[in-house]
Protein backbone atom coordinates (compact mmCIF):
# COMPACT_ATOMS: atom_id res chain seq x y z
CA UNK A 1 0.00 0.00 0.00
CA UNK A 2 1.40 3.42 -1.04
CA UNK A 3 1.41 6.27 1.45
CA UNK A 4 0.34 9.74 0.57
CA UNK A 5 3.24 12.20 0.59
CA UNK A 6 1.59 14.46 3.19
CA UNK A 7 1.16 11.76 5.81
CA UNK A 8 3.89 11.04 8.35
CA UNK A 9 4.81 7.59 9.38
CA UNK A 10 5.19 7.28 13.10
CA UNK A 11 5.93 4.41 15.39
CA UNK A 12 3.08 3.41 17.59
CA UNK A 13 5.36 3.86 20.56
CA UNK A 14 6.85 7.32 19.84
CA UNK A 15 3.71 9.25 18.70
CA UNK A 16 3.77 12.38 16.47
CA UNK A 17 6.99 14.35 16.07
CA UNK A 18 7.28 17.34 18.40
CA UNK A 19 6.98 20.86 16.92
CA UNK A 20 10.00 23.03 17.50
CA UNK A 21 10.31 26.81 17.63
CA UNK A 22 12.31 26.66 14.40
CA UNK A 23 9.37 24.89 12.69
CA UNK A 24 6.97 27.60 13.93
CA UNK A 25 9.22 30.42 12.75
CA UNK A 26 9.58 28.80 9.31
CA UNK A 27 5.81 28.33 9.05
CA UNK A 28 4.98 31.93 10.02
CA UNK A 29 7.69 33.27 7.72
CA UNK A 30 6.21 31.35 4.80
CA UNK A 31 2.67 32.50 5.65
CA UNK A 32 3.80 36.15 5.85
CA UNK A 33 5.68 35.77 2.57
CA UNK A 34 2.59 34.35 0.82
CA UNK A 35 0.39 37.09 2.28
CA UNK A 36 2.86 39.79 1.20
CA UNK A 37 3.15 38.36 -2.32
CA UNK A 38 -0.64 38.13 -2.66
CA UNK A 39 -1.05 41.71 -1.46
CA UNK A 40 1.51 42.94 -4.00
CA UNK A 41 -0.24 41.04 -6.78
CA UNK A 42 -3.61 42.54 -5.85
CA UNK A 43 -2.12 46.06 -5.84
CA UNK A 44 -0.52 45.47 -9.25
CA UNK A 45 -3.82 44.14 -10.64
CA UNK A 46 -5.74 47.13 -9.27
CA UNK A 47 -3.16 49.50 -10.81
CA UNK A 48 -3.40 47.69 -14.15
CA UNK A 49 -7.21 47.95 -14.16
CA UNK A 50 -7.12 51.64 -13.19
CA UNK A 51 -4.66 52.41 -15.99
CA UNK A 52 -6.88 50.60 -18.52
CA UNK A 53 -9.94 52.53 -17.33
CA UNK A 54 -8.10 55.85 -17.37
CA UNK A 55 -6.81 55.24 -20.90
CA UNK A 56 -10.35 54.64 -22.21
CA UNK A 57 -12.26 57.14 -20.09
CA UNK A 58 -13.18 60.39 -21.74
CA UNK A 59 -12.72 63.43 -19.57
CA UNK A 60 -14.40 66.45 -21.13
CA UNK A 61 -13.02 69.84 -20.24
CA UNK A 62 -16.14 71.62 -18.99
CA UNK A 63 -16.07 74.92 -17.12
CA UNK A 64 -18.75 77.02 -15.45
CA UNK A 65 -20.49 79.09 -18.13
CA UNK A 66 -20.02 76.52 -20.92
CA UNK A 67 -22.84 75.25 -23.09
CA UNK A 68 -23.64 71.55 -22.62
CA UNK A 69 -26.29 68.97 -23.42
CA UNK A 70 -27.36 66.27 -20.99
CA UNK A 71 -28.39 62.70 -21.81
CA UNK A 72 -31.95 61.67 -20.93
CA UNK A 73 -31.72 58.03 -19.88
CA UNK A 74 -35.40 57.57 -18.91
CA UNK A 75 -36.25 55.86 -22.19
CA UNK A 76 -33.24 53.53 -22.33
CA UNK A 77 -35.06 50.47 -21.00
CA UNK A 78 -38.51 51.39 -22.33
CA UNK A 79 -39.14 49.86 -25.72
CA UNK A 80 -42.28 51.73 -26.76
CA UNK A 81 -42.31 53.09 -30.29
CA UNK A 82 -42.43 56.75 -29.32
CA UNK A 83 -39.26 56.38 -27.24
CA UNK A 84 -37.36 55.02 -30.21
CA UNK A 85 -37.85 58.29 -32.07
CA UNK A 86 -37.49 60.69 -29.14
CA UNK A 87 -34.21 62.62 -28.91
CA UNK A 88 -31.92 61.50 -26.07
CA UNK A 89 -29.78 64.66 -25.85
CA UNK A 90 -31.33 67.84 -24.52
CA UNK A 91 -31.30 71.35 -25.92
CA UNK A 92 -28.27 73.44 -24.86
CA UNK A 93 -27.97 74.45 -21.22
CA UNK A 94 -25.51 76.58 -19.24
CA UNK A 95 -23.33 75.20 -16.46
CA UNK A 96 -23.87 77.25 -13.30
CA UNK A 97 -22.03 75.26 -10.61
CA UNK A 98 -19.70 72.33 -9.99
CA UNK A 99 -19.69 69.77 -7.16
CA UNK A 100 -16.90 67.16 -7.60
CA UNK A 101 -17.99 65.27 -10.77
CA UNK A 102 -21.49 66.74 -10.93
CA UNK A 103 -22.77 70.04 -12.24
CA UNK A 104 -25.81 72.27 -11.83
CA UNK A 105 -27.43 73.54 -15.02
CA UNK A 106 -29.73 76.34 -16.06
CA UNK A 107 -31.63 77.11 -19.22
CA UNK A 108 -30.28 79.69 -21.65
CA UNK A 109 -32.68 82.23 -20.12
CA UNK A 110 -31.18 81.65 -16.64
CA UNK A 111 -33.83 79.41 -15.03
CA UNK A 112 -32.04 76.79 -12.89
CA UNK A 113 -32.78 73.10 -13.43
CA UNK A 114 -33.38 71.00 -10.33
CA UNK A 115 -30.82 68.36 -9.35
CA UNK A 116 -27.23 67.61 -10.23
CA UNK A 117 -25.98 66.20 -13.52
CA UNK A 118 -22.98 63.85 -13.50
CA UNK A 119 -20.17 64.43 -15.99
CA UNK A 120 -20.97 61.11 -17.71
CA UNK A 121 -24.37 62.46 -18.74
CA UNK A 122 -22.98 65.71 -20.19
CA UNK A 123 -21.33 66.60 -23.47
CA UNK A 124 -20.08 69.96 -24.71
CA UNK A 125 -22.39 71.79 -27.11
CA UNK A 126 -20.83 73.61 -30.05
CA UNK A 127 -23.22 76.12 -31.65
CA UNK A 128 -23.31 76.56 -35.41
CA UNK A 129 -20.88 79.19 -36.62
CA UNK A 130 -22.61 82.55 -37.03
CA UNK A 131 -25.72 81.54 -35.06
CA UNK A 132 -27.08 83.63 -32.19
CA UNK A 133 -25.60 81.21 -29.64
CA UNK A 134 -22.22 81.45 -31.34
CA UNK A 135 -22.33 85.23 -31.02
CA UNK A 136 -23.35 85.08 -27.34
CA UNK A 137 -20.88 82.30 -26.44
CA UNK A 138 -17.93 82.68 -28.82
CA UNK A 139 -15.47 79.81 -29.18
CA UNK A 140 -11.77 80.01 -28.58
CA UNK A 141 -10.62 79.42 -32.15
CA UNK A 142 -6.86 79.51 -32.72
CA UNK A 143 -5.45 81.51 -35.60
CA UNK A 144 -5.28 79.40 -38.79
CA UNK A 145 -1.84 78.16 -39.80
CA UNK A 146 -0.40 78.54 -43.30
CA UNK A 147 -1.28 74.93 -43.99
CA UNK A 148 -4.92 75.58 -43.00
CA UNK A 149 -5.05 78.61 -45.30
CA UNK A 150 -3.56 76.60 -48.19
CA UNK A 151 -6.15 73.86 -47.71
CA UNK A 152 -8.98 76.42 -47.58
CA UNK A 153 -7.71 78.07 -50.77
CA UNK A 154 -7.51 74.71 -52.55
CA UNK A 155 -11.05 73.85 -51.45
CA UNK A 156 -12.32 77.17 -52.78
CA UNK A 157 -10.65 76.53 -56.15
CA UNK A 158 -12.19 73.06 -56.25
CA UNK A 159 -15.63 74.51 -55.50
CA UNK A 160 -15.27 77.04 -58.35
CA UNK A 161 -14.14 74.40 -60.80
CA UNK A 162 -10.73 75.99 -61.42
CA UNK A 163 -9.03 72.92 -59.97
CA UNK A 164 -10.35 70.62 -62.65
CA UNK A 165 -9.51 73.11 -65.41
CA UNK A 166 -5.97 73.53 -64.15
CA UNK A 167 -5.63 69.76 -63.85
CA UNK A 168 -6.81 69.26 -67.47
CA UNK A 169 -4.30 71.86 -68.68
CA UNK A 170 -1.40 70.04 -67.01
CA UNK A 171 -2.25 66.62 -68.42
Amino acid sequence: MALRPDTQTTDSTSGPLPTTNNDLNTHFTLVDSFRYTTHLRSIKEADRRKNMFDSKARVPDIQIGDLVQFYDSKADLNYSTINKLAPRWSVPHLITGKYLNSYTLSTLRGLPLSGLFHIRRLRPYTPLRGSTLDLIHPRDVPEPTEEDLAIAEAEERMAEGDFYNSFAEHS
